[in-house]
């Protein structure tokens, strides 16, 4: 399902919304590849959205919704990756000090 948005336009002919579709689900898989041919390098998160003045809780929604894609890849990421990035793994490794306090949710990767 990587790359197939729901997020098509109505008014768009059905040819241009294909096309959308394809060049979603390339990029998609360039994302998917390079996370996965670099797990430790990837870091991420949304916390700039709540350092912006007047943030409503759609403006928020809508940037967790932005930057939580990796979400999506979670059937195609390789185990590495998905717990060094979804669950900012990788992000506790930079700073080793910080797994002194926090640690990182036993998130366990379900293919389905």
């Amino acid at each position: 399902m990587i790359g197939e948005s729901v997020d098509i336009d109505e008014d768009a002919p059905p040819e241009v919304n294909q096309l959308r579709q394809e060049f979603a689900k390339s990029v998609s898989e360039t994302y998917l590849n390079l996370f996965n041919e670099f797990p430790l390098r990837f870091l991420s998160g949304t916390d700039w959205a709540c350092t912006q003045e007047n943030v409503t809780f759609d403006v928020y929604a809508r940037v967790l919704k932005d930057t939580g894609f990796i979400f999506m890849f979670k059937q195609g990421l390789i185990e590495e990756a998905f717990n060094g990035i979804v669950p900012g793994q990788n992000y506790l490794d930079v700073h080793a000090d910080l797994d002194m306090v926090y640690q990182v949710p036993n998130l366990v990767k379900h293919v389905g």
